[in-house]
């Protein structure tokens, strides 16, 4: 019976995650209506000669494609003025604890010091390269054995980046942990979600966090393109496992707007970025609905849909700074108003 008990809890759970969001009609048409400009792409009647239709001042397309990001802020909840920041993802994440830390803002997943001393090694590209710090530093032992010697350098792929030794390898991971440990201490976690192609260490049966570059020819490695329901469950157990250290802990979701660098999915790489991109969206946007202390900030929206010249660098990839700062002013006048 207890048996058969917890099988329904937990189908019930999953029934409910997968409930399709219903809303009356006449909330629908309301909805709509008390959107105004922005519940609407363009409204202007068609143009005689070409037929395209006009916009008005507000509606989508009037601001997208701007030097300024596009997308009105509707935020769940709201943080204290001065709040305790921990950032976790990819080099946007970086970006964002940076221009906070320089606004003056307690961000207690960087110092100064850390760019000189660290050199990138607090990259996190996937959803569980993300999870891997949190549990290492709060729950279970990080292994040595993730380690491997490659060529002259030794490399934790859980990590970022590789060392002239092993004891250098250890420390730097040694103190990303205990950084990691401060989560405890923060009001809030802005991650920011960046791709689906996840390497799988078979010895230590742990997700890594960059590709093995030097073993690719062993069967120790093995390529997954994570699905949106692989990466849906992974950002719920995040979510439960942080709220079991720190039960009033909000969460910021985000997806990083920089694309893939490369793909080894066999697919061009606009199409593996597309796929990657879309659904960590999804799989944001859904946690969100599901947890009243989550919310989805669309910093990706405001970077994808801004002048290109006025969100990123030359090479594409990379956001510029200056966007950056527009994007946390954003996040700033949003939530921080208690």
């Amino acid at each position: 019976m207890k048996i058969w008990n917890r099988v329904r809890d937990i189908v019930g759970r999953v029934l409910e995650d997968w409930r399709v969001p219903s809303i009356p009609a006449r909330n629908a048409v309301n909805n709509l209506s008390k959107g105004g400009p922005a519940a609407r792409w363009l409204s202007g009647p068609p143009n005689d000669a070409e037929g395209w239709e006009h916009f008005k001042e507000g509606e989508g397309a009037d601001r997208v494609f701007k030097a300024d990001p596009a997308p009105i802020v509707a935020p769940k909840f709201t943080l204290p003025k001065r709040p305790k920041i921990f950032a976790s993802g990819s080099c946007f994440a970086r970006e964002i604890e940076f221009g906070l830390f320089h606004m003056g803002y307690d961000v207690l997943s960087w110092t100064p010091d850390m760019d000189k001393k660290f050199n990138g090694t607090f990259h996190r590209y996937t959803t569980h390269a993300i999870i891997n710090d949190f549990k290492f530093a709060l729950e279970r032992e990080w292994s040595e054995d993730n380690i491997v010697k490659t060529g002259n350098q030794y490399i934790d792929y859980t990590g970022h980046g590789g060392f002239k030794t092993h004891e250098e390898a250890v420390q730097i991971r040694r103190e990303i942990i205990n950084r990691h440990k401060r989560i405890t201490e923060a009001d809030v976690l802005f991650v920011t979600l960046g791709l689906v192609e996840a390497w799988f260490d078979t010895q230590t049966q742990t997700y890594t966090n960059t590709p093995p570059f030097g073993q690719f020819l062993g069967k120790r490695f093995e390529l997954r393109i994570t699905n949106f329901m692989e990466n849906y469950r992974t950002v719920q157990r995040f979510l439960t496992f942080l709220r079991k250290h720190k039960p009033d802990l909000k969460i910021i979701l985000t997806v990083s707007p920089v694309p893939l660098k490369e793909t080894f999915s066999g697919e061009d790489i606009v199409i593996a970025n597309t796929y990657s991109k879309s659904v960590l969206r999804a799989v944001a946007q859904e946690v969100a609905r599901n947890d009243p202390l989550t919310d989805y900030f669309p910093s990706y929206e405001m970077v994808v849909l801004a002048d290109l010249d006025s969100a990123w660098l030359p090479d594409r990839r990379h956001v510029r700074h200056e966007f950056v700062e527009k994007i946390i002013r954003k996040f700033m006048d949003a939530y921080m108003r208690e």
